[in-house]
């Protein structure tokens, strides 16, 4: 849930306020959830149609989402507050689909290069030593308790 938490804040551009509200929980809630709490099964399923929509309606940017996110439509109808209800299908409806993320193009890799990243074969990681370097290891010394005259 963790990595859902972090692409929803990273597509959407919203505050971790913002987020709280279209979530329907507090801003505390959603700081536990990206640091790895466990979330309820309805939040889950919430937090999933949320990124699903958001992925959809994508523009290439964060800026550019939150801007779409928060303009009101010409009916004066905010995205935001539609998503905020649980009306992912009029949201998209409002929103149409965006172009996505542009993607890197890959260039094959060299030779040269491939070989460089080639694993050691099997029969050499087995002979490998597998013993620890000694390191000596000094006793503390012991804490001398000290008194604190007022």
């Amino acid at each position: 849930m963790q990595k859902a938490i972090a692409e929803l804040r990273g597509l959407s551009g919203l505050t971790w306020e913002q987020m709280a509200r279209l979530l329907g929980v507090s801003r505390r809630s959603v700081h536990f959830w990206a640091s790895g709490e466990l979330v309820r099964a309805s939040h889950q399923e919430r937090v999933q149609r949320l990124l699903a929509v958001l992925r959809q309606v994508d523009r290439g940017s964060a800026t550019e989402n939150r801007t779409l996110l928060l303009n009101g439509c010409a009916d004066g109808t905010l995205p935001f507050d539609v998503l905020a209800d649980g009306r992912f299908e009029e949201a998209l409806e409002l929103m149409k689909s965006g172009p996505g993320r542009a993607r890197p193009a890959l260039s094959p890799l060299s030779p040269e290069e491939q070989l460089a990243r080639t694993p050691l074969p099997p029969e050499q990681l087995v002979d490998a030593s597998s013993d620890r370097v000694h390191h000596e290891v000094r006793g503390a010394r012991p804490a001398r308790a000290h008194r604190v005259h007022k």
